[in-house]
């Protein structure tokens, strides 16, 4: 029969051994496609409101994207 420390023993392994694993996998995960989605947002985002953007700031963004592109 199991005793009330074995089971807080294999509660704590499999806390540090998979579930802390687990959740800093997905929290790192979630950084990554934060930082791409940010990226797509910096080289795309101007289009959500290019008709309030100055003409020459929609040339700038515009040349930028092209530039972007181009890599």
């Amino acid at each position: 029969m199991l005793k009330h420390d074995d089971l807080v023993t294999d509660h704590k392994s499999f806390r540090i051994n998979c579930f802390s694993v687990i959740l800093d996998r997905a929290i790192s995960s979630t950084d990554t496609q934060s930082q791409q989605l940010q990226s797509i947002h910096d080289i795309f985002g101007f289009m959500y409101s290019f008709r309030q953007l100055s003409r020459d700031m929609l040339i700038k963004s515009a040349k930028d994207l092209e530039m972007a592109l181009s890599r």
